[in-house]
C-alpha cells in the first residue's frame, strides 16, 4: 500500500503531473499492482493507498480516485482533532 508515502504526498505527486492518470498508473505499477488497458472506456477501478476510484476509463477513474483521496484526507484530519 503505497510503501512509505503518505496520502498527501501521493495526491501532490499525481496532481503535479502533466497526465495524472498516467502518473497514478506509474505509482500503482511501482508498488506491484496491475493496470488494464488505459485506452479502455469500460468500467475502470483503481485501488491504491487505501482509496478506490471508479469511472468509465482510466482518466475518469483517476479523477474519481483523486476526489476520494482528498475526502479521505479530510476525514483523517477530523479524526485527529477528536
Amino acid at each position: 500500500m503505497a510503501g512509505n508515502l503518505d496520502l498527501n504526498t501521493i495526491i501532490g505527486t499525481v496532481l503535479s503531473a502533466c497526465d495524472p492518470a498516467t502518473k497514478l498508473q506509474d505509482c500503482v505499477i511501482s508498488e506491484g499492482g496491475s493496470w488494464m488497458d488505459a485506452g479502455s472506456t469500460e468500467i475502470f477501478e483503481i485501488c491504491y493507498a487505501g482509496v478506490v476510484g471508479i469511472g468509465f476509463g482510466a482518466e475518469e477513474a483517476a479523477q474519481d480516485w483523486l476526489n476520494r483521496a482528498r475526502k479521505q484526507l479530510s476525514v483523517v484530519d477530523v479524526e485527529l482533532l477528536a
